[in-house]
């Protein structure tokens, strides 16, 4: 099933349900790449998009590796941009 997700300038939370949720399919151990692959399959948001190409080139274990891996700074200091 893909979804499809377009809000933009989400918060942290709203971010790391959107990746849980296009990752479910990803086989772990999986790579950067095939994260990547398969959050675009699902239908992520830009955000997300440009967040997983921002891990570090990597082998994750789990989804729960992967957004623990996530450059969330970059969030707050593209969302103080709007404040």
């Amino acid at each position: 099933m893909r979804l499809t997700y377009s809000c933009s300038h989400m918060d942290a939370q709203s971010i790391m349900q959107e990746t849980q949720g296009v990752l479910q399919n990803v086989n772990f151990p999986a790579n950067k790449g095939q994260v990547a692959q398969t959050a675009q399959q699902q239908g992520a948001s830009s955000e997300v998009q440009q967040l997983i190409q921002k891990l570090p080139d990597q082998q994750f274990g789990s989804i729960k590796e992967v957004v623990s891996k996530l450059p969330m700074n970059t969030i707050i200091s593209d969302a103080e941009k709007f404040l």
